[in-house]
């Protein structure tokens, strides 16, 4: 079953930018993200916002996880930072993101349900608060 142009919201948008701006990472983790969620919108993102993000970008093709490593497809790479590019600063990220998932018209499978726990968020969190006190 599928449904075409299902209303993102502004939350998937905020997760997208975020593993979008970590990239560059090899292996881009879920304490990269959340790090990444937290420098766009000085906060961390629910367990919720989390598994509801992530099960509609790997189910529209967009994001692969494997093996813990939360990866955009690179098709979408280039269109993905021209968003980011666009008009607006750090803090416009999640609008930024939320504006090219509702204007991409991408295909949403109901396939797969990604589900992110509290452990999975405290573990990560855990790691990044660890990682950014020791640059301090």
């Amino acid at each position: 079953m599928k449904e075409k142009n299902e209303q993102w919201s502004w939350s998937d948008g905020w997760i997208l930018m975020s593993a979008y701006l970590v990239q560059s990472n090899s292996e881009p983790t879920l304490t990269d993200i959340i790090g990444a969620a937290d420098a766009t919108n000085h906060a961390i993102p629910t367990t919720n916002e989390l598994s509801q993000a992530f099960t509609k970008l790997v189910n529209s093709g967009v994001m692969k996880i494997e093996n813990k490593s939360y990866k955009i497809r690179d098709e979408y790479l280039g269109r993905l930072e021209k968003a980011y590019k666009s008009k607006g600063g750090l803090f416009e990220s999640a609008n930024k993101g939320q504006r090219w998932l509702n204007d991409s018209n991408l295909e949403i499978h109901k396939s797969l349900k990604i589900t992110i726990t509290e452990n999975d968020v405290t573990n990560a969190y855990k790691e990044y608060t660890s990682k950014i006190s020791k640059k301090g």
